[in-house]
């Protein structure tokens, strides 16, 4: 305000400035509204994520103990089939012994059958 002799005048700065510094006022309660929409939103992104994360790790808990089970069992059957192998491979060194053994005993007769033709 403006002073006139003894009586003060508004001048128009100071009347447009409560207007003014309202619309201000107005104007940054706007951006921080919109501030708290985009940071809630993500924040809603985040849960739904995190739910969901959640709800994964808890089917892959209950899953937890049936996978140990069936790797139990699969380690069971991989040790019979190993101690099998072993067995089966002993039999065929055996027979591959054998074999030649009679193939031995064969060329053996041939020989004496030859001398014995001679």
């Amino acid at each position: 305000m403006r002073r006139l002799g003894s009586v003060e005048a508004p001048t128009s700065s100071r009347t447009c400035s409560p207007s003014l510094n309202s619309e201000r006022e107005r104007a940054q309660l706007q951006l921080e509204i919109s501030s708290l929409e985009r940071t809630r939103s993500s924040m809603a992104e985040e849960m739904v994520r995190l739910t969901n994360q959640i709800e994964e790790m808890e089917v892959s808990a209950k899953e937890n103990p049936k996978l140990k089970v069936q790797l139990q069992e699969l380690e069971q059957r991989h040790n019979t089939i190993l101690q099998m192998y072993g067995e089966k491979a002993e039999e065929a060194e055996e027979l591959s012994l054998d074999l030649e053994d009679v193939k031995n005993m064969y060329k053996t007769q041939i020989d004496k059958l030859l001398k014995k033709q001679k």
